[in-house]
């Protein structure tokens, strides 16, 4: 539907829109007002959900301050952390002792008993002989000389036997792989003096990766026999007639040479490409002496071979310059032949045919298989179960580990139930697994400082509150001390947030004179009771403070709104004196944890029900006041029982209910405290009246916040209460809206048919004046 049109003035000469426009303004005064009146409750709305969630942090930071291991915190400390590291909890005992860790826990280990894989088939060709990757046909290259293989002829023998019938001065042969299985590996001997070299970037097949033999470290040794270095001569009881090289690693080649005058024995390393030179000077007489060059990673033994026995003069006289070549060689890093542990079991090459399907159990927990599944999935499938272990595949050994997650000497529980996966594995077999070891250790205030043992290398208990993680075999102090640091640093952050959150409602409640501006809250006096509460709490003293308790209230242990003697309420600005702090925690910390959470109260049972005693005392209220219990018979010798606490001058609280038996006891209706029935049940009322003995300041004000941000709280109510008054307001703006526009629409249309009526009579105007006009024509 569309409005009428409008043709302004037309008619009446009027701006009739402008008229209009006139009359909604002033009907729509009410309409600002209201949306006035909306953003005011939206303003106030969110500013007390600002300060409710500063209230909120508040608490939290507080509640922090009502735990002793931050109010009472002990620090813990090792002279050598790196054999141990300690914790301390507000229960131990300040002081220190000596821990002597003697031997690490170590887990149970199951490792398969051999190589799981099949061995190559080493007659077969390569294309088809069992290696983890497929073979490529091309040319390798070994000490530079380009071999070429065809995978679809050769086999890794007529490979090998091409290796040897080359000029690349090496030796190839099938050796045992790690399992002892022979044939499954290949070994690359050097002639002597020569080195091995393989690879080069020409090489258009994968060969020597395939075989493992690319990227491997090549090792030089020494093969035995000896060398004449020097000949028998007068003035000498023996001559020097071999030396022997043990223990090279990288190097080929060495030249020796010995100086007669200063009696010095030199080495040089020289067909690496990086000649070194090591000299032992001074050397003493003797039959057979033997030299660490270990710079040069070889001993040398230089032997006096005389047939009387005779010690020589000087080992080395006439010892001629001699040179001794090493062999070089290169094996393959890990088995040719091995599992494929990303292809499904029954294609994996496993050296025991795994059955279709199955299951086994580790530690008592069912691990589900088949054939389809890849080993990698069987491993992980273990690792994410309960079975209490960490499996893994090792594809150099070719085996698969069982470690057990906890420390200690127990066994890990292993079965094929169904199936022989483990079998295949070679988990089962005698020696697969190995036990771990307990912790061995000792504290010299512990057990007259004899020999204790742990199953784990983490220690609790033994010195009452403080935990111990062993970390290596050692012995090392440790001393337990306030840990003043930490009781101040959450202090500081509750000061900081109590500043954060009266600020905030300083801010909502101010009204500044020179601008004429006022706060959202301002008047708001629910809002400033707020502020005005918990700067009396704080400023306030545990409840129960007696003359003989050195610390009574926050102040007195450096809490403060400023110096002593500043009036109260002066300023919001609460001060950490973190010196004052210290040191009362170091002269009374349980005096300090009493400022801020103390808590004792005490109870007094009345009545002729069922309650025979109680004992303890209620935990659930930080208030006195008196617990209503009514016992009703159930005819069986129980009794049901309802609970009703009353705090002093306020209403009464939800009950609780539980029940008890004749004689027995219960100790959750009323939390901290256990009430005995008597031995037959007596239906009936018993009265529990509890007085509040003492209660510290953070107990106090936390307290408060929780009846302000609970949700049956003050800043809740008023919360739910704005949002209902916004929800109103937005109704009524929309009510209201709809008038108008029904309103403007009414104004629209009478204005036209003001003008449509305007204009017919203007139009019946000039005819009647011009029909007049035509009669005086006539007449004239």
């Amino acid at each position: 539907m569309t409005g009428p049109v409008q043709i302004s003035g037309l008619s009446s000469g009027l701006d009739t829109k402008a008229i209009i426009d006139a009359i909604m303004a002033a009907e729509s005064r009410p309409l600002a007002q209201m949306a006035e009146k909306l953003l005011q409750t939206q303003q106030r709305q969110s500013a007390l959900r600002a300060i409710r969630a500063s209230l909120t942090a508040l608490e939290t930071k507080l509640f922090a301050l009502t735990l002793s291991g931050n109010v009472n915190a002990r620090s813990a400390t090792a002279a050598d952390s790196s054999i141990l590291t300690a914790t301390a909890s507000a229960t131990a005992a300040k002081g220190s002792f000596n821990v002597n860790v003697k031997q690490l826990a170590t887990a149970t280990r199951a490792v398969s008993t051999a190589p799981i894989g099949d061995e190559i088939d080493a007659a077969a060709i390569l294309n088809i002989a069992g290696f983890a990757t497929t073979p490529t046909s091309g040319t390798f290259t070994i000490n530079g000389v380009p071999i070429t293989v065809d995978v679809a002829v050769d086999s890794l023998n007529s490979v090998i036997a091409a290796i040897n019938g080359s000029a690349a001065g090496v030796t190839a042969t099938l050796v045992a792989d790690s399992g002892g299985r022979a044939n499954n590996a290949i070994k690359l001997t050097g002639a002597a003096g020569q080195s091995v070299q393989v690879g080069a970037g020409g090489d258009t097949s994968n060969f020597l990766s395939v075989t493992r033999l690319l990227g491997v470290q090549a090792v030089a040794a020494q093969t035995g026999g000896t060398v004449n270095v020097g000949d028998e001569t007068a003035g000498s009881d023996a001559a020097v007639t071999a030396i022997q090289v043990t223990g090279t690693q990288r190097t080929d080649g060495y030249t020796f040479s010995y100086n007669a005058g200063t009696n010095a024995l030199t080495l040089t390393r020289t067909s690496d490409g990086a000649p070194a030179t090591v000299t032992l000077t001074g050397l003493p007489a003797g039959e057979s002496e033997t030299y660490d060059f270990a710079a040069l990673g070889v001993k040398v033994t230089v032997r006096a071979l005389n047939a009387n026995g005779e010690a020589a003069d000087d080992i080395g006289t006439f010892f001629d310059t001699k040179t001794i070549a090493t062999t070089v060689t290169l094996d393959s890093q890990r088995n040719l032949g091995r599992v494929l542990a990303t292809t499904a079991l029954s294609a994996a090459r496993l050296d025991t045919a795994p059955a279709a399907s199955g299951t086994f159990s580790i530690n008592g927990t069912t691990i589900a298989w088949d054939d389809t599944d890849t080993l990698n999935a069987v491993i992980s499938r273990i690792n994410a179960s309960a079975a209490g272990v960490i499996a893994s595949y090792d594809s150099i050994q070719d085996n698969v580990t069982l470690t057990a997650k906890s420390t200690g000497s127990t066994l890990i529980s292993l079965s094929d139930t169904t199936g022989n996966l483990l079998t295949a594995l070679n988990l089962l077999g005698a020696g697969a697994q190995t036990a771990g070891q307990d912790a061995v250790y000792a504290i010299d205030s512990v057990n007259g400082g004899a020999d204790l043992s742990s199953a784990s290398n983490t220690v609790s208990g033994i010195v009452p509150g403080v935990t111990l993680s062993l970390a290596a075999v050692g012995s090392t102090q440790v001393t337990i001390a306030q840990d003043a640091a930490t009781t101040s640093t959450i202090v500081k952050a509750f000061v900081d947030q109590f500043n954060t959150t009266l600020g905030l409602v300083q801010e909502d409640l101010k009204y500044d004179t020179l601008t004429k501006t006022a706060g959202v809250l301002f008047g708001d006096s629910g809002v400033q009771l707020v502020g005005s509460k918990l700067r009396s709490l704080v400023s306030g003293q545990m409840v129960g403070a007696g003359s003989s308790d050195p610390y009574q209230s926050l102040m007195d242990i450096g809490i403060s709104f400023g110096k002593v003697g500043t009036k109260v309420g002066t300023t919001t600005t609460l001060v950490l004196d973190a010196a004052k702090l210290q040191k009362a925690l170091e002269d009374n910390p349980d005096a300090v944890e009493a400022v801020f959470k103390g808590f004792e109260n005490s109870a007094v049972l009345s009545g002729t029900g069922t309650l025979a005693s109680v004992s303890g005392g209620p935990t659930g209220h930080h208030e006195s006041g008196s617990y209503e219990v009514t016992a009703v018979d159930n005819g069986d010798s129980t009794a049901s029982l309802t609970s009703i606490f009353t705090p002093t001058g306020k209403f009464p609280q939800a009950a609780r209910n539980g029940t008890i038996a004749a004689a027995g006891t219960n100790g959750t209706l009323i939390p901290g405290m256990v009430l005995t029935a008597t031995g037959a049940i007596i239906a009936g009322v018993d009265t529990i009246d509890v007085t509040l003995d003492q209660l510290g300041v953070a107990y106090q004000v936390d307290d408060y916040l929780q009846d302000l941000i609970g949700a049956a709280g003050v800043f809740k109510g008023r919360d739910d209460a704005a949002a209902s008054q916004i929800e109103q307001i937005n109704s009524t703006i929309d009510n209201f809206q709809r008038r108008l526009d029904a309103r403007r629409g009414i104004l629209e249309r009478q204005f036209a048919a003001l003008e449509s009526t305007l204009g017919l009579l203007q139009m019946q105007g000039a005819a009647l004046v011009a029909q007049l006009a035509a009669l005086q024509n006539q007449n004239q």
